[in-house]
């Protein structure tokens, strides 16, 4: 489950143990979203597919690794965005 913050950044990242359902996971989730950032998701996306340990852990490591790279992504976006903001002020 991957909650985003207004900014689109992700702030939570939960891959159950076993073959567990989505539907399990989505209070854990966004309370633990709402843990991090104080603020109440506005949405949430899931994937299930994820059926053998060995799966999980492959999925988990992928999406840690894209879950990063996005995010790293938005802060490029966000630093351009305010640097155009800035330049038409001045």
């Amino acid at each position: 489950m991957l909650p985003a913050s207004g900014n689109g950044f992700v702030i939570s990242l939960i891959v159950p143990q076993g073959n567990a359902a989505d539907c399990s996971e989505l209070v854990p989730s966004i309370s633990d979203s709402i843990r991090r950032t104080g603020i109440v998701p506005g949405s949430v996306s899931t994937d299930d597919g994820y059926a053998s340990a060995k799966g999980r852990d492959e999925v988990r490591d992928e999406l840690l690794e894209k879950v990063l790279a996005y995010n790293c992504c938005r802060i490029v976006l966000m630093k351009k965005r305010r640097r155009e903001k800035l330049d038409k002020v001045v």
